[in-house]
């Protein structure tokens, strides 16, 4: 049996495909998840992602039973200095494509991956359900749970965040740092149309991102702050934060209101040295996490579950053993070296952004409007961003097989 901890969107895409492709998998999640909000009809817990991570959903059959009112397609992107005033303008019909992404809400993602599992014979849910233990036995673990439950498991992986319990229980080494950055998140009320455009405005304090949603006139926020910055804008009233925002935007959308509570979150750069042991892998954030500028983590995850995916099946398929480390170091030399590469890359732009000194001001605005005056670098610029890019596992191609 395969366990795995954490039900988010992560690790219920790889549970999705694990059972039906008829393996069995248990998911263990802490915390039941929302499955009805009639009374909170808006969330700001959003995704942006790719189309390799719309793919893997068509491809698990799960894109088509979204709500249609939880999916905004991402037909461009718009993103400008603020201190240097260099611009870019990204549109999908550039490159010949609808949309360049979507932007989901992450509720209705989980909700409808939970209601799917549940009705796969293969799959077992047991939320809320904590792990405390794993013992190791010579051909397999046994996870103990907090009401005494013994699980057990030829491998457990960890699709449990940030602070992942899995990651602890592996004793493993991972480099963290601090952004020195919070995010505020919210949904809000535009005057003007968003047009389904993503906005970014590089400021002083950190970059803010709007993200459209199904409605013209509402989105969501991202807005990445110094601690001082953050604590301060929390502080002020509804009226003071609206104007504040509005001017961070330059009113590119008109006036702009706060429709729910504002809520922080802290920015913290991880990485695990390894992301796999002897019957024992990780996933999405237990293995990364990485800066929101460029909304990435999320398709990370994705592509991991899905390469995960694969090296278990094509192990099953050739009688190997699944949890076996020789097994799953196919799937560490997969990712590992993308994912660096993206957190690096992340490091950078936010580094680059928060220089003040002129000369880095006039270059990277330059750089800015030279890119948007380049039509084959927007080109490509775009067709990475789709994700449709390096070694996709077959979950994430068009017509995918598995």
């Amino acid at each position: 049996m395969i366990i795995i901890i954490g039900g988010g969107i992560v690790g219920l895409v790889l549970a999705t495909a694990l059972g039906q492709a008829n393996l069995p998998v248990t998911v263990i999640e802490n915390k039941l998840p929302e499955l009805e909000w009639s009374k909170h009809p808006l969330d700001s817990r959003v995704s942006a992602i790719n189309k390799a991570s719309q793919q893997i959903l068509l491809n698990l059959n799960i894109w088509e039973k979204l709500p249609v009112d939880s999916v905004t397609p991402l037909h461009g992107l718009t993103v400008w200095d603020s201190v240097g005033g260099g611009e870019i303008h990204f549109d999908s019909d550039q490159i010949g494509e609808p949309q360049l992404g979507f932007v989901i809400e992450n509720r209705a993602l989980i909700k409808i991956l939970w209601e799917n599992l549940a009705h796969l014979s293969t799959v077992t849910l047991l939320s809320p359900a904590t792990p405390v233990k794993v013992i190791h036995a010579p051909s397999h673990l046994q996870l103990v749970l907090a009401d005494q439950t013994v699980l057990p498991a030829q491998l457990i992986i960890g699709a449990d965040g940030g602070h992942s319990w899995v990651r602890e229980e592996m004793a493993i080494k991972w480099q963290e740092r601090s952004y020195e950055q919070q995010a505020l998140i919210a949904v809000v009320h535009c005057v003007r149309s968003h047009q389904n455009i993503g906005w970014q405005s590089f400021l002083p304090e950190g970059p803010l991102g709007v993200l459209p949603l199904v409605d013209s006139q509402t989105a969501a926020i991202v807005w990445s702050n110094t601690l001082l910055a953050a604590e301060r804008l929390m502080g002020l009233s509804p009226t003071d934060f609206n104007q504040e925002l509005s001017q961070a935007l330059n009113y590119r959308l008109g006036a702009m209101t706060c429709l729910t509570e504002l809520k922080k979150i802290p920015l913290v750069m991880r990485h695990a040295q390894e992301y796999v042991q002897h019957r024992f892998a990780l996933i999405g954030d237990a293995a990364h996490t990485i800066h929101p500028l460029a909304g990435q983590g999320v398709n990370l995850g994705f592509l991991d579950a899905a390469a995960l995916f694969q090296v278990i099946i094509k192990a099953q398929q050739k009688q190997q053993d699944i949890g076996n480390i020789r097994v799953l170091r196919r799937y560490q030399r997969w990712r590992k070296g993308d994912n660096t590469l993206m957190l690096a890359a992340m490091s950078g732009f936010k580094e680059l952004f928060a220089q003040n000194a002129s000369w880095v001001v006039n270059l990277r605005s330059q750089g800015l409007s030279l890119t948007d005056h380049t039509s084959w670098l927007k080109k490509l610029i775009m067709h990475y961003a789709t994700g449709f890019q390096g070694d996709l596992p077959s979950l994430a191609k068009i017509q995918g097989c598995f």
